[in-house]
């Protein structure tokens, strides 16, 4: 295979893996195609992601929102990059902080460094699909991404008696009754408590 009849198949994709290639061009010899990718990372033309996964050098993701979800699947992203997503925390996340009912994973990439947290399966949810063009990732809801914060940071948050250091916002369309549902759906009542703590520090 010829690198401009990868490129002209793959063109509109923006990040493609080996096997995509290996279903693409299936009558290609499986271990000729390793060394060609190879090659063709060592010259430049493709740029590895992670192993398994590339683009072209020239591809613009826009956003480092896209690739979380194909590096690490299934995942979605939530915690502190949700969070400031949707405005709820300032602080942008110095990585990209995402959900997998996968083992916990962290990747340092081209395109920045990827963690991903370990959930349970029952509360692997709240997370919708956003498709811009022809990009699309799975993202919390606002809520959902506060409830997994809490999951994540429960015993720290149970030691302080105001919330001034983690400084919150919640808009209008922040619904307090859907939090409170997600957070039922946890098998830890301490969650539900903190959802309302965290609603009457800022409600009264």
């Amino acid at each position: 295979m010829k690198f401009e009849q990868l490129r002209k198949k793959l063109l509109n994709y923006p990040l493609f893996s080996f096997n995509d290639i290996v279903k693409w061009f299936p009558t290609e010899d499986i271990a000729t195609l390793r060394v060609q990718i190879f090659q063709w990372q060592k010259k430049g033309l493709l740029t590895r992601i992670k192993n398994g996964l590339y683009l072209f050098p020239e591809t613009e993701l826009g956003d480092q929102f896209y690739a979380a979800q194909k590096i690490y699947y299934p995942s979605y992203i939530s915690l502190e990059t949700a969070l400031n997503y949707y405005g709820i925390i300032p602080d942008v996340a110095q990585m990209v902080t995402c959900i997998t009912p996968l083992t916990t994973a962290e990747f340092r990439t081209p395109l920045g460094t990827f963690w991903y947290r370990h959930i349970k399966k029952d509360y692997f949810f709240g997370f919708e699909v956003i498709s811009e063009k022809k990009f699309s990732y799975h993202i919390a809801l606002p809520e959902k991404a506060l409830v997994d914060f809490i999951y994540f940071h429960l015993p720290l948050l149970s030691q302080v008696d105001s919330f001034e250091e983690e400084r919150f916002e919640f808009d209008k369309d922040f619904s307090w009754d859907r939090c409170v549902s997600i957070a039922s759906q946890f098998k830890r009542k301490s969650i539900k408590k903190m959802v309302f703590k965290i609603k009457k520090w800022y409600y009264g």
